[in-house]
């Protein structure tokens, strides 16, 4: 509790910022200024079935989600619950938990939080769904994915996540920061509905769909 009176405190003292230019927003709930959200796409409608995506990456949004995962931007996450909570509208009467695709224990402390964790948390805050961190479990490092294809990621992320048999019978959403291929959402799909999830909702801030 004493947390969360502090980070309302901090929300209220320090201005709010555009998450990729760091110009003073007048809006609190605003990501982006003016000219930065003009740069910004929203994403296309995914022809993959249970899927959603909030914007196209690129630009502006490329450079919010590099401050969020390299330099230590962590309240950026805060920043888009809104455009992700309304992706996922259609969704919060069927799903039973909002889990996020986990870090290596690596990154994890190298970075010092899951950025996805964070969109997750937003989420299910937003649609009155419980977070549950502990539905998708890494279970072993992956290699570096840069500039791979979909085939290579696949094959080098078998195997990388597990699920406890708790998710049997639930419809599970699963939040990621970016699809590129889709090699990492599939791989948890593979997992959850292996422990018995009967659907998996996948939903992610940017959309790259590189093959």
């Amino acid at each position: 509790m004493l947390k969360s009176l502090f980070d309302g405190l901090v929300d209220l003292l320090a201005p709010s910022v555009c998450s990729a230019c760091e110009r003073t927003l007048e809006q609190r709930e605003d990501a982006f200024c003016l000219a930065c959200a003009a740069c910004v796409e929203p994403a296309a409608a995914s022809v993959e079935p249970d899927m959603r995506a909030a914007y196209s990456y690129g630009g502006a949004l490329a450079d919010a989600i590099w401050r969020l995962k390299y330099e230590g931007r962590s309240e950026i996450a805060r920043a888009f619950r809104t455009p992700l909570c309304e992706q996922a509208a259609g969704w919060a009467a069927l799903a039973d938990g909002v889990t996020a695709i986990p870090l290596a224990g690596s990154k994890l402390r190298a970075r010092g939080y899951n950025q996805s964790a964070l969109l997750a948390q937003g989420v299910a805050s937003g649609l009155g769904i419980d977070y549950r961190p502990r539905w998708l479990l890494r279970q072993r490092a992956g290699v570096r994915q840069v500039g791979q294809n979909r085939e290579v990621r696949l094959l080098q992320l078998r195997g990388a996540f597990a699920s406890p048999r708790e998710v049997s019978g639930k419809t599970v959403l699963v939040v990621d920061d970016v699809r590129t291929t889709g090699a990492t959402l599939r791989e948890a799909e593979r997992a959850l509905s292996e422990a018995g999830a009967v659907r998996v909702l996948k939903l992610v801030l940017a959309l790259a769909d590189r093959t």
